[in-house]
């Protein structure tokens, strides 16, 4: 997890804006606006098998340019399709979406139990690209044994009030 978080250090300190976190990553505005950048602290983010798995087969998932995963300081660094927010999904209500979206959620509820992840379908997780949904990282739980240990979101927050206070 050093490596990840000193290369979050570094797109803090060469001001690239910050977009957002979660438990196992953190994500980047790229000076080409039709890209993000992922940092992610640990190879067993479940969001790297969902990738594997799904981008490039299923217009539901996001487009992955490039994908660099260093297995010796476990971490990996992602150049993603910047997509828009679509703060209108509603997992409980799925019949207004198109079949290849529930046919792909249904994909995803099978493996989330099968795994033992939990849906994190939420608007920061699920969003569009023109007029079609896209699902970017569904899946949070205790997938990698790293339960017990402060998440990247927390991590980014505490970096926070850190360089507040100086």
């Amino acid at each position: 997890m050093i490596v990840a978080q000193n290369v979050i250090k570094q797109f803090f300190i060469s001001k690239f804006s910050y977009l957002g976190a979660g438990f196992y990553s953190c994500v980047f505005e790229s000076t080409n606006k039709d890209i993000v950048y992922k940092v992610g602290r640990t190879l067993q983010d479940p969001f790297l098998n969902y990738i594997k798995e799904f981008s490039g087969k299923n217009k539901h998932s996001p487009v992955i340019h490039k994908l660099y995963e260093d297995k010796e300081n476990n971490w990996y660094f992602a150049v993603m399709e910047r997509l828009q927010k679509h703060n209108r999904f509603d997992i409980r209500n799925m019949s207004n979406y198109e079949d290849s979206l529930v046919s792909l959620v249904n994909q995803l509820t099978s493996i989330a139990k099968k795994e033992g992840y939990a849906l994190d379908l939420h608007s920061e997780n699920v969003m569009q690209r023109s007029n079609t949904v896209v699902v970017t990282d569904p899946f949070s739980g205790s997938y990698s044994g790293l339960e017990d240990e402060e998440g990247t979101d927390c991590w980014v927050d505490s970096f926070f009030a850190e360089m507040n206070e100086q």
